[in-house]
C-alpha cells in the first residue's frame, strides 16, 4: 500500500487512531454495567493505581528488551502473539458471550498473520487496541487514568531523548515482526527514488515501513476516554478521543520527517484539551 505524501500519511493515521479509539468506547461501554469480568476492580479508583498501571507498562518494556537482546525470536513471538489474540478477544467478548468471541478473534488473528501487507494488519489491530484500552479503562477512574496519561508522556519523552531504549525497542521488533502499532508504509514517490525491488532488496510482499505509532500512543489516551463513560456523556469521551487524534495529526503534520519524537505528550495534550472543551458545551 502506498501513501502519496505526508498529509495522506497524516490523515491515514488519524483515521485508524479515532476508529480504534471508538471501538474502544464501544467496548467500555458494554464493560461498564458489570456484565463483562467485573473482577477488574483489580486497579480501583486510587490515584496510585495509575502508576501501577504505567510500572506494569515499564516492566514489560523492559522484559521485551531482555528477550531481544538475548534473541528469544519464539519466545518474543509467543508473548506478541498471545497478547494480541487476548486483547482482540476482550473486545469481542465485550458484546458477545466468551465462547461465541473465540470465533471472530481467531478470525481476525488468522486474517493479520496472514496478510503479507500492513495495510489489513493495521485494520486488524484497531480491535486488539480497543480491547485493551476500554479494559484498563474500565479498571481505572478518572484520576488515576489522567496521573497515568501525564506520568506515561513523561516515560515516553525519557525513553525517546534521554535513554533512547523506546526507540531501540521499535526498531527491534518491526525487525523482529513483533511491532504493535500502526505502520506507516513509504510514499509511491519515495519507492521510486529508492529504485526498483532489486535494487533496493526490499521484499515484493511487505511494504517497506518509514513511519510507527505505537500502540501505547493508542491506547494511553484511550484508556482516559473510556474512564470518562463512568462520570460523564458519551459525547465528553468522543471530544477527548477526538483532542488526542488532532494531537497526533498536529505532531505528524509539523514534525513528521525529524525521526523518532515521543507522541503521548501530544496525543495527552490534545485529548485533555478536547476534555476541557467538552466540559464547556457537553
Amino acid at each position: 500500500m502506498f501513501l502519496h505524501k505526508m498529509g495522506d500519511r497524516s490523515f491515514y493515521a488519524a483515521t485508524l487512531y479515532i476508529a480504534s479509539h471508538l471501538f474502544g468506547l464501544i467496548a467500555g461501554l458494554n464493560m461498564l454495567p458489570g456484565n463483562f469480568i467485573q473482577s477488574n476492580q483489580l486497579l480501583n479508583q486510587k490515584p496510585i493505581s495509575g502508576l501501577y498501571l504505567l510500572g506494569m507498562i515499564v516492566v514489560a518494556s523492559g522484559t521485551m528488551l531482555l528477550l531481544l537482546h538475548w534473541n528469544r525470536k519464539l519466545l518474543i513471538k509467543l508473548w506478541f502473539n498471545s497478547a494480541l489474540v487476548l486483547t482482540v478477544y476482550i473486545f469481542f467478548a465485550s458484546f458477545m458471550s466468551l465462547m461465541t468471541a473465540l470465533g471472530p478473534a481467531i478470525a481476525v488473528f488468522i486474517v493479520r498473520v496472514m496478510s503479507p501487507g500492513y495495510g489489513i494488519r493495521n485494520l486488524a489491530d484497531i480491535f486488539s487496541y480497543a480491547g485493551a484500552g476500554a479494559l484498563f479503562g474500565t479498571m481505572l477512574g478518572v484520576v488515576p487514568a489522567l496521573i497515568f496519561l501525564v506520568f506515561l508522556g513523561i516515560y515516553d519523552i525519557v525513553s525517546v531523548f534521554l535513554t533512547g531504549h523506546m526507540v531501540d525497542l521499535a526498531v527491534k521488533t518491526v525487525e523482529n515482526d513483533s511491532f504493535m502499532g500502526i505502520m506507516l508504509p513509504e510514499t509511491e514517490e519515495e519507492s521510486e527514488r529508492a529504485g526498483s525491488i532489486e535494487e533496493t532488496g526490499k521484499s515484493s510482499d511487505r511494504d517497506t515501513v518509514v513511519g510507527m505509532v505505537g500502540g501505547g500512543d493508542v491506547i494511553g489516551p484511550m484508556v482516559l476516554s473510556v474512564s470518562l463513560l463512568k462520570i460523564l456523556p458519551l459525547a465528553s469521551a468522543v471530544m477527548t478521543s477526538i483532542g488526542s487524534m488532532l494531537g497526533l495529526y498536529f505532531l505528524m503534520e509539523r514534525k513528521g520527517n525529524e525521526g523518532f519524537l515521543p507522541a503521548i505528550p501530544f496525543v495527552a495534550a490534545g485529548g485533555i484539551l478536547g476534555l476541557a472543551v467538552s466540559l464547556l458545551f457537553v
